[in-house]
């Protein structure tokens, strides 16, 4: 059903690339255990590119609800940093899974303070 090169992609994704959210995230608040001032360089230099410097380059949402990325990151924490370190699926995005798992959380702690609207 999968070609033999795909099934090797999921075996490595399952086997190393999956992380305990809840780790880093608190599970009942949304909370991050990041620091958004080490964050925000490697969101700078890295994602703005793309999502601009204030983090409302690309907006997936409407007029009447905006989808920045402050938005998602304050709404789905533990999506975003999913994204963070994998990408998003049929969009060119880079991910962070070959840093340290901390610069992730960093990035996502950062872009929590990026205006929602």
């Amino acid at each position: 059903m999968m070609p033999q090169e795909q099934v090797e992609y999921l075996s490595t994704f399952l086997s190393k690339g999956l992380v305990d959210m809840n780790a880093v995230i608190d599970f009942e608040t949304g909370e991050v255990k990041g620091d958004a001032a080490n964050g925000a360089p490697i969101f700078q230099t890295t994602c703005a590119s793309c999502h601009g410097f204030d983090g409302r380059a690309l907006d997936w949402g409407d007029a009447d609800e905006p989808g920045y990325i402050g938005t998602e990151a304050n709404a789905n924490p533990w999506e975003v940093l999913h994204k963070i370190l994998n990408g998003h699926p049929g969009v060119e995005m880079i991910s962070l899974s070959a840093f340290p798992l901390q610069n992730a959380v960093d990035v996502l702690a950062y872009t929590r303070t990026l205006p929602e609207e």
